[in-house]
């Protein structure tokens, strides 16, 4: 208990993100139907999340977000543009 937080929080390695959180989405099975099925539930479970770390708040907000994420974004979560 002597050593400050931040020492600690240096130690340990930071999470492969977006790449960690898409293959923890790939685990969930998908409920929707085949029909209209645009993209993978994993990919957009991982782009919802991080508009929502980026302070989105809405499901407009998500996909506004999405759209001018770019293709940085976009290709390391594996969601074709």
């Amino acid at each position: 208990m002597d050593q400050p937080a931040a020492s600690i929080i240096d130690t340990v390695p930071p999470p492969a993100f977006p790449a960690g959180l898409l293959k923890v989405f790939t685990r969930l099975a998908d409920p929707r139907g085949c029909r209209g099925r645009r993209y993978g539930l994993p990919v957009l479970l991982t782009l919802a999340t991080c508009a929502v770390l980026a302070e989105a708040r809405s499901f407009t907000a998500i996909a506004e977000w999405a759209a001018d994420a770019g293709p940085w974004r976009t290709s390391s979560t594996g969601f074709a543009t």
